[in-house]
């Protein structure tokens, strides 16, 4: 229909933007905190150890790889780059005592398929950014936060695009964001307030998300479309597994635009499990169940005879 053809129209054209704003001649760093090397050169071979390491180490358009593990540091974006996780269900960046990610510059910026979470105050701190800016965050989950799960202050008027996101379980809002913001498919879940506000009257936009259990309300000071307010029945979010149920009313339920497919070519799943950005860690777990329970009777026997296995599976 008319909505859905708008829609992907302005899809498209921002693609194209960010395309243009993330050029293709950039070096590539590396991070490993399980290295144990003394060289750190940002090579593959020879990692930084810190997040912020390879960020001071960057120049304008620079992509840096962050590979699995717990990174407790307050990382600050400074300067135009991508920074890439290895999938939110492995690189974690865990506030150090502040706020985990913190974007503070009158430049663009790209941050894709990490868990921000523990943060003292805001999961991630975007400040400092003109009109001209663009942000993208891309498959990430920030949950169990203090203070907001995404804050964009009202002096902050950049071009935010928010696409596959999970904000949940955090002390404040899922997200507080100005006119400037626009979130697509993201989930904003049990949020100590609001799923999603603005530090202003300007109001966010927000596309085919889901808010759910938030204390004060779904979605505030916020033009919303195709958009719903179910129970995601995320796997385990007691334990930081915020992937979807095989029967949760989130999946396929996304994007309905062919370059907003799941790496199966399915409809987009709403959260930080789904949509094309998911590919990098979506064939780690498939939607195969997990055993939790397998039982062997009778405990031995002699060779040639027959044994029993049962199993117990939880859904994924």
């Amino acid at each position: 229909d008319e909505k859905h053809s708008v829609w992907f129209m302005f899809y498209i054209l921002l693609a194209m933007s960010i395309a243009v704003v993330f050029g293709s001649n950039a070096a590539e760093l590396w991070v490993d905190g399980t290295s144990e090397g003394l060289i750190e050169d940002g090579s593959e071979t020879y990692p930084f150890h810190k997040i912020q390491s390879a960020i001071g180490s960057a120049i304008q358009d620079d992509k840096v790889h962050v590979k699995p593990g717990v990174y407790e540091e307050n990382v600050v974006i400074n300067k135009s780059l991508t920074l890439t996780g290895s999938g939110p269900d492995t690189t974690v960046i865990r506030g150090a005592g502040g706020v985990p990610l913190t974007i503070n510059a009158n430049l663009s910026a790209r941050v894709k398929q990490f868990t921000i979470t523990r943060g003292n105050g805001y999961g991630i701190s975007l400040k400092q950014c003109s009109s001209t800016v663009t942000i993208v965050l891309e498959n990430i989950v920030s949950a169990s936060n203090s203070s907001h799960g995404f804050n964009q202050t009202s002096s902050c008027v950049g071009n935010v695009m928010a696409t596959n996101c999970t904000f949940a379980d955090n002390g404040g809002c899922g997200i507080t964001a100005n006119s400037k913001s626009v979130f697509y498919n993201c989930l904003f879940t049990n949020n100590g307030q609001y799923g999603t506000d603005s530090p202003n009257t300007y109001r966010n936009q927000a596309f085919y998300c889901n808010a759910y259990g938030n204390v004060s309300g779904g979605f505030s000071y916020s033009d919303v479309s195709f958009c719903t307010t179910v129970d995601p029945l995320y796997i385990d979010s007691a334990t930081g597994d915020y992937r979807l149920s095989s029967d949760s009313p989130c999946r396929n339920t996304g994007s309905p635009g062919r370059d907003a497919r799941n790496p199966d070519g399915s409809r987009n799943d709403m959260g930080a499990y789904g949509g094309p950005g998911a590919a990098g860690f979506y064939d780690g777990y498939g939607n195969s169940p997990v055993v939790t329970d397998l039982h062997v009777t009778p405990g031995s026997v002699g060779e040639g005879q027959t044994i029993t296995i049962t199993a117990t599976g939880k859904a994924q």
